[in-house]
């Protein structure tokens, strides 16, 4: 007896599902080449896929590598030849992956981003311009789309405030939730932290202008123009208040060693005899 033609159809169908699932596999452990390690010194960790990796001049840095330096420096290259630089006490994860961004209440068209998140510390980068992807940095506090870009970007733990400056080249930033946004060119720099409520809530934004040159704060409600050293909020699904003067939290000063005075003693300096 023959089989029938149902049949036939069943086991080609059977297949292409097996196959199906033998693709989706081999490309979940597919490993995306970001670039390599150009150079590094110092203390240098490397985390892939849950275990420390041997660092190796030039080695390969694939998606989803996480490094973590100390007291040194590390650097990757890019396969188009841009450059990151990772100055110490940082952690930052590298990958690329496909993104879809709302900004100013509009979300966009789906892209390739070659995404750097940072989770604590400083990087530099010379980064090129690229029509098949953007290149991204993520902190806590903002993302910034690079556009052909010399740039440095600080994520400081303590105060959760972002610093970013662009040198050279357009870097257009903007809150997680796309609210919030701002364009840099050479020159400028801007520090962002959210603010939030006594439970923890986001409740807005605090934009400051901290380099050279004015700067716009935009929002679906509205903008506002910062000149340098000023700053704005901008509340959740609000628009951002007038530009305010600001001043920088004074550094304390340097704490000279010595023995501590007993209240009300006090010390004559008698003058030196001539030589």
């Amino acid at each position: 007896m023959r089989p029938s033609l149902p049949f036939f159809k069943s086991v080609i169908i059977i297949c292409f599902i097996f196959l199906g699932f033998i693709l989706c596999e081999n490309r979940a452990f597919a490993q995306v080449n970001i670039g390599k390690l150009s150079a590094f010194r110092g203390e240098v960790k490397l985390e892939r896929q849950g275990s420390i990796t041997p660092l190796e001049l030039n080695m390969t840095i694939v998606a989803r590598d996480k490094i973590s330096v100390e007291e040194g420096m590390a650097e990757i290259q890019y396969d188009d030849g841009s450059t990151l630089t990772i100055k110490p006490y940082t952690d930052i994860t590298l990958d690329q992956v496909k993104k879809k961004r709302k900004i100013l209440g509009l979300w966009g068209k789906t892209y390739l981003s070659r995404l750097v998140s940072i989770f604590k510390g400083r990087v530099s980068g010379i980064i090129k311009k690229r029509r098949d992807l953007v290149t991204e940095f993520e902190t806590p506090t903002l993302v910034a789309a690079v556009r052909g870009t010399t740039l440095d970007i600080e994520f400081n733990e303590e105060t959760g405030t972002t610093t970013i400056s662009s040198d050279v080249g357009v870097v257009d930033v903007f809150t997680h939730d796309g609210w919030t946004f701002v364009t840099l060119s050479d020159g400028n720099s801007v520090a962002i932290r959210l603010d939030k409520d006594e439970d923890g809530n986001v409740i807005g934004t605090t934009i400051t202008n901290t380099g050279t040159g004015d700067v716009t704060v935009r929002s679906p409600e509205g903008e506002t123009t910062l000149p340098e050293g000023t700053g704005t909020s901008v509340p959740s699904e609000g628009a951002p208040g007038p530009a305010e003067p600001y001043e920088p939290p004074e550094r304390p000063g340097m704490e000279v060693p010595g023995e501590e005075l007993p209240p009300g003693l006090e010390i004559t300096l008698e003058p030196g005899s001539a030589i």
